[in-house]
C-alpha cells in the first residue's frame, strides 16, 4: 500500500513533464510551419514573377516574328518554351487554380505548335506563300494565349 502514493505522484511528475514538453514544442512546431509556408509562398510568387517577365519577352518575340513573316520573310527567331515548361512542372506544385494552370498550358501548347510552323514556313521556300497564313493566323493565337496568361499572372501576383 505504500506504493500507491508513490505512483500517483510519479504519474502527476509524468503527467507535468509532458504538458511541459508539449507547451515547449507545439509553438516551435507552429513557427516552423508557419515559416515554411512563407518560404513556400516566395517560392511561388518568385516563379509569378519570373513568368511575368518572360511572358512580356515572348510578347515581344511575337511582333518581331509576325513584322517578320507578313513581310514574306523566313524568321530565324523562336519563342523560347523552357521557362514556361519548367513554370508548368513547378506551379503544379504550388496552384491548384484550374484555370490559371489552363492557361499556362494552353499558352505553352501553342508556344510550341507555332514555333513549329516557324519551322515549316522557314523550310518550304516553294510553297511559302501557301503557308504563311496558316503561320500568321497561328502566331494571332499565341499572342491571344500569352495575353489570357499574362492577365491570369498579373492577377496572381497582385493576390
Amino acid at each position: 500500500m505504500c506504493n500507491f502514493p508513490m505512483i500517483s505522484i510519479l504519474e502527476s511528475q509524468l503527467f507535468a513533464a509532458v504538458v511541459g514538453a508539449l507547451i515547449g514544442i507545439f509553438p516551435a512546431y507552429w513557427i516552423g510551419l508557419l515559416h515554411e509556408k512563407k518560404k513556400e509562398q516566395k517560392g511561388y510568387q518568385s516563379w509569378l514573377a519570373g513568368l511575368s517577365a518572360e511572358l512580356v519577352h515572348i510578347d515581344k518575340c511575337i511582333d518581331e516574328i509576325t513584322d517578320i513573316i507578313q513581310g514574306g520573310n523566313p524568321s530565324t527567331k523562336r519563342m523560347n518554351t523552357d521557362f514556361l515548361e519548367q513554370a508548368r512542372l513547378a506551379i503544379f506544385s504550388f496552384d491548384v487554380d484550374e484555370s490559371f494552370l489552363e492557361s499556362l498550358t494552353n499558352a505553352y501548347r501553342d508556344i510550341v505548335h507555332t514555333n513549329d510552323m516557324l519551322d515549316r514556313y522557314e523550310k518550304k521556300v516553294e510553297n511559302r506563300n501557301m503557308i504563311q497564313g496558316n503561320t500568321v493566323a497561328s502566331m494571332k493565337g499565341v499572342k491571344n494565349s500569352v495575353s489570357a496568361l499574362k492577365e491570369k499572372v498579373s492577377q496572381k501576383r497582385n493576390n
